[in-house]
């Protein structure tokens, strides 16, 4: 009996056993893990996703706004630590000797001043951009600067700074890409960038000093002398090694985005200094305040010449959609990459130098700003213009002496 026992319990025992390894085939124990594990899967892929994301986003925004940011940057450090720039790298020889010289030797072998061949085909409108550039722009400005340090609104280290902006010629690279953007003449624009910085080179000394000269603290002869050896010198070498050593020409078409890197680290080492020795020096010459103010009158003075030029184009360029838009950046637009090496040649032992290039520093944003903001509208301003040109191109074949026949 107690045998009989045993054997009905153990296969009581091996019934339930069964049972539940069958329940536990139907829900198994591997699913719930590879689960987990899958969830844990999506999660890290999920997160990796982001990342990527994020960091593709940031290489973008740097790509297309890297000046600013290592200018930021370059501010950042002088501030932190004013005596590595202004002192513990020689900047008398690294920025006022190396880095202009670099700057304007790769300047010299990129402008393509061969472009000159286009003014012929549009002298009228390429006079106008240049005077509107450098005499207009620059007289415009001098008179709100001056109007700005009389009512003591602005100090006279940022006035000088401002005045110093508004002589300075058009951007080498931005008024190409902005004018191409919104559909404007992108030859025309090439002309006045070789066109416009060559000769900034020359001119803009001259402007600055008829300005400023009787308060500038800068010797003209020995400023001149500087300035040929620093700037126009390396300018002319490098034309001459881009038109006379094909070589050299060939080297600078297949690497400018290297020769771009270059020019601008350059030119945020020179920032970096100049900015330095301004804090090192311990003269503050400007409010918090002073430098919102000139943040805000930037903005007015750049919308005003803006609006200027629009319309005296307008007037003098009625039928000429691209040249108007390209007039339009060509005529307000100012080089932060010619413009701050310009400045350390000219005050190199002024102590309120940081100053003087602040207002470009400000005036480079924000034209990129608005002008990347108007260059959709732009476009399709010049699409529209460009079929009514067509439109009564075609009626004035059609009917040549019944242009209202045609429009009905």
């Amino acid at each position: 009996e107690q045998q009989e026992a045993i054997k009905t319990m153990d296969a009581v025992s091996e019934t339930k056993s069964l049972q539940l390894i069958a329940q536990c085939e139907k829900y198994p124990k591997d699913d719930a893990d590879s689960t987990m594990l899958e969830t844990d899967k999506n999660g890290y892929l999920d997160k990796a996703s982001r990342c990527s994301t994020c960091w593709t986003w940031w290489c973008g925004f740097y790509s297309n706004n890297s000046l600013i940011i290592l200018v930021i940057a370059a501010l950042l450090l002088a501030r932190a630590y004013p005596p590595l720039g202004a002192v513990y790298v020689y900047p008398k020889i690294t920025a006022s000797y190396v880095a202009l010289i670099i700057v304007f030797l790769l300047a010299g072998i990129s402008l393509k001043t061969k472009e000159l061949k286009n003014a012929v085909k549009h002298v009228g409108f390429n006079i106008f951009v240049q005077v509107f550039s450098f005499g207009i722009d620059s007289s415009i400005v001098f008179g709100f600067a001056t109007f700005l340090r009389n009512v003591g609104a602005i100090s006279d280290p940022l006035a000088t700074g401002l005045i110093i902006c508004g002589c300075l010629s058009v951007t080498v690279n931005m008024v190409f890409v902005l004018t191409k953007s919104a559909g404007g003449d992108e030859a025309v624009a090439v002309f006045h960038a070789a066109f416009g910085n060559f000769v900034g080179v020359f001119l803009t000394p001259l402007l600055i000093l008829f300005y400023v000269g009787k308060n500038a603290s800068v010797d003209i002869g020995t400023t001149y002398f500087g300035l040929f050896i620093k700037v126009i010198l390396p300018v002319l070498v490098g034309q001459l090694l881009q038109y006379c050593v094909p070589v050299v020409a060939k080297f600078a078409d297949k690497n400018k985005a290297s020769f771009k890197m270059i020019q601008e680290w350059a030119l945020v080492f020179i920032v970096y200094t100049t900015f330095s020795q301004t804090f090192y020096s311990g003269q503050k010459g400007a409010s918090v305040g002073e430098i919102f103010i000139m943040i805000a009158m930037v903005f007015v003075i750049l919308v005003l010449l803006m609006v200027f030029a629009w319309y005296t184009l307008k007037l003098l360029f009625h039928d000429e959609p691209k040249l108007r838009v390209m007039g339009l950046f060509g005529c307000t637009q100012k080089t932060v990459a010619v413009g701050v090496p310009l400045i350390k040649a000219l005050y190199q032992n002024d102590p309120m130098i940081g100053l003087y290039t602040l207002p470009i520093l400000m005036w480079h944003p924000m034209q990129l700003f608005i002008g990347t903001w108007l260059a959709p509208y732009l476009a399709a301003f010049v699409a529209r213009e460009t079929e009514r040109l067509k439109r009564e191109q075609t009626c004035a074949d059609v009917s040549p002496g019944s242009p209202e026949n045609c429009e009905s």
